[in-house]
């Protein structure tokens, strides 16, 4: 398995495998592939996708530099993981292992710290990240109807 910087070709796959963690609306797909195409383009992300053996896309991670620091819960990021999403037919084999280290290998020395958070209902999640090193520092509420809550995690990016 290889990890790369993704491309805009790589968009639609990206959001694939994404909608099988997060599905929507059919007629919202488009929108999100031309959009998230163009911001791998502007490097407005880093994104880096697994690319198995046979050349599919087996997950990616994407971070965000947010202009200012931006709060996750209570803490104050340099650097917002949004996304590490694995292939369904991938997972337990290591992709999101790798597509974490990698991630971090990259941003080292982009700021202070990253954070990231994951729904507290997901068990999977936190183990996940727990294992990986990443701290974790709180519950917060999630605001608006849903309700529900959310674990924050950070990770210290100092060289």
């Amino acid at each position: 398995m290889d990890v790369r910087e993704a491309v805009p070709e790589d968009a639609h796959e990206m959001v694939a495998i994404w909608l099988q963690a997060w599905p929507q609306r059919p007629e919202a797909v488009a929108g999100m592939v031309a959009m998230w195409g163009m911001r791998i383009e502007q490097r407005m992300w880093l994104a880096l996708v697994a690319v198995a053996e046979d050349g599919r896309i087996a997950g990616f991670a994407r971070a965000d530099f947010p202009t200012k620091r931006r709060p996750v819960g209570d803490v104050v990021a340099d650097v917002v993981v949004e996304y590490l999403v694995v292939h369904e037919d991938s997972r337990g084999n290591g992709v999101g292992r790798r597509l974490d280290q990698e991630l971090r290998d990259r941003l080292v020395g982009r700021g202070e710290i990253a954070a990231l958070d994951v729904e507290s209902h997901n068990s999977e999640a936190f183990a996940f990240w727990t294992a990986c090193g990443w701290t974790y520092c709180a519950e917060e509420k999630n605001q608006g109807q849903g309700g529900g809550s959310r674990y924050v995690f950070t990770h210290d990016l100092r060289p």
